[in-house]
């Protein structure tokens, strides 16, 4: 049964209300996996975490800014750090925001190869798969029209989270409007899962050459970060924001990077501020995101690539709770406005 009844009005007005975040007496308990992606170069480390959960349910409630207190936390000791999405839905957001120390402690060091193979890319119907092997690891990202979420189950149980890695890139326009969630079960499922193990048993087979890299992350309004990887004589360019989807600035420099790159990648990390509205809608720069690409090429050198994968400490995550959640902060978003202008009518009144 659902946990919302659990849950004041007052607590979830004051979560919409304020800046300050809420932990919510809601969600089932979990152990979520946390994978750690590390890249090591002559001039710095970089480190990414890459937990099994989802960003939200809302920038006052539960795990709505883990992204960014993730952020800050790796970017607190020396090197620099950010956070992949991983293909999910709010059913696995966090209910309580202090549980980001449970992921950033849950993340492992990797043991490190100085060898990689080349950036493939593979596409069907409206599916594309990018991927690359490093020692025997792999990293794939994903890119899927007309889908904005899916299952956890989808992705997380058909690979060995100890040896792979899958990030949704999220970079549709958040300007289309809502998309489907990918159910796992379903015939688009299955059919998504079987072309992914067609593509890793691909990454597999794939001939590994001496890998270079070189990255920059900038925090900030929002946070952006850049890699780029050279394998090979191949050059690949993978940049984004933290935030929800892509603006027209950064799909614009996507075909900009196309000229100087084989393979350009634009991503996000599925931050929410709130319910309507998506974090970071504002246009990022271009020159800003211009300045960290060339920052990151002009950094290049030969580098090292792992992934590790860890276990969290107990927490709560929302899952059949969510909608039941939304359903009730749905109406008092309606609720609040009518109350504050019958509130400040009262006062006219009063006041006569």
């Amino acid at each position: 049964g659902s946990n919302v009844a659990n849950v004041s009005v007052i607590q979830l007005a004051s979560g919409l209300l304020q800046k300050r975040q809420e932990a919510l007496d809601l969600g089932f308990p979990a152990e979520p996996d946390v994978q750690t992606l590390s890249i090591k170069n002559k001039a710095s480390d970089l480190t990414v975490s890459i937990p099994w959960i989802h960003p939200g349910p809302l920038e006052g409630f539960g795990g709505g800014k883990i992204t960014t207190h993730i952020i800050d936390l790796i970017n607190k000791d020396e090197g620099e750090g950010f956070f992949f999405h991983v293909p999910s839905t709010h059913q696995s957001d966090p209910a309580d925001p202090r549980d980001t120390g449970k992921i950033v402690n849950a993340m492992k060091r990797p043991e490190n190869s100085g060898k990689a193979s080349k950036m493939i890319k593979k596409s069907f119907g409206s599916t594309t798969f990018y991927g690359r092997a490093f020692g025997d690891k792999k990293i794939v990202f994903l890119e899927i029209e007309n889908f904005d979420d899916y299952e956890i189950a989808v992705f997380r149980d058909l690979v060995d989270l100890e040896k792979v890695t899958v990030v949704d890139l999220h970079n549709d326009d958040f300007d289309e409007g809502d998309r489907e969630n990918m159910y796992y079960g379903t015939s688009v499922a299955e059919k998504t899962r079987k072309k992914l193990e067609e593509f890793l048993e691909e990454l597999e087979s794939l001939e590994q050459y001496s890998y270079s890299a070189g990255f920059t992350t900038e925090i900030g309004d929002p946070s952006v970060m850049s890699i780029v990887e050279e394998v090979n004589g191949q050059r690949t360019v993978l940049y984004g924001i933290e935030g929800n989807g892509s603006s027209e600035n950064l799909r614009e420099l996507r075909e900009e990077f196309n000229e100087e790159f084989e393979e350009v990648l634009l991503f996000s990390t599925d931050t929410h501020s709130s319910i309507h509205e998506m974090a970071t809608k504002e246009q990022v720069e271009k020159d800003r995101i211009r300045e960290t690409v060339r920052e990151a090429s002009s950094n290049i050198s030969e580098a090292s690539i792992g992934l590790a994968h860890g276990k969290a400490d107990r927490m709560n995550l929302l899952r059949e709770d969510y909608a039941s959640l939304i359903f009730s902060i749905n109406i008092l978003v309606r609720l609040i406005p009518l109350t504050l202008a019958l509130f400040y009518i009262l006062l006219v009144v009063w006041t006569l």
